[in-house]
């Protein structure tokens, strides 16, 4: 089970990969234009980046790893530490390693592009609220429908920058692909911390 934790890390590192040596190519530019033509004036989507805003994240981000740290589950508090504070280490160390421009738009951010931030932290911070609530109970159709909610809800937060031409699509599809990794990291480190704790 925890090498395929991180068999799926490799590979959404692999497909992240992919997608930032190939974002400026012809066939990637195309993408980006054909996904803002759809998506620029979409404004309902527009109104789930509020999800990924950086104060809100790491806002969240405090409360959860502060109760499990209330309730010592140190382990989800180190699961959650990761996913949401590492994760948004990892997205601006690679924002300034890769230095791509935004958009150009008429009062536009001035940090870098790729790979968005508010795709990253909703995944993360979503999936850390879906694991903590599901860990451990049986798999049901509730909880196979919170964890579709809960992507979608994720993917439309991706979306809505690119509604608000703060981003490209392929950084916000950058932006999945290395959360994804994370998460997968994330997974296997909890999975070894809880197995730890069964053996003691």
């Amino acid at each position: 089970m925890n090498k395929r934790l991180l068999t799926s890390a490799c590979m959404y590192v692999l497909f992240f990969c992919i997608v930032l040596l190939t974002y400026n190519t012809s066939v990637m530019q195309r993408l980006d234009e054909a996904a803002s033509n759809v998506l620029v004036g979409q404004h309902i989507i527009g109104l789930f980046h509020y999800l990924g805003e950086t104060v809100f994240v790491v806002a969240l981000g405090v409360v959860i790893v502060g109760y499990l740290l209330w309730r010592k589950k140190r382990s989800e508090a180190l699961f959650a530490f990761l996913m949401v504070f590492g994760g948004y280490g990892i997205n601006q160390a690679v924002k300034h390693i890769v230095e791509r421009p935004r958009p150009n738009i008429v009062d536009q951010l001035t940090s870098y592009s790729f790979p968005s931030g508010h795709t990253m932290a909703s995944l993360l911070w979503i999936a850390t609220v879906l694991f903590l609530l599901t860990h451990g109970k049986k798999t049901t159709k509730r909880i196979i429908a919170m964890w579709v909610i809960g992507i979608v809800i994720a993917m439309l937060v991706g979306l809505s920058r690119v509604v608000e031409s703060r981003h490209y699509f392929t950084d916000v599809l950058a932006g999945w692909m290395l959360a994804a990794a994370w998460l997968y990291v994330c997974l296997y480190v909890i999975k070894v911390q809880l197995e730890k704790k069964k053996k003691r």
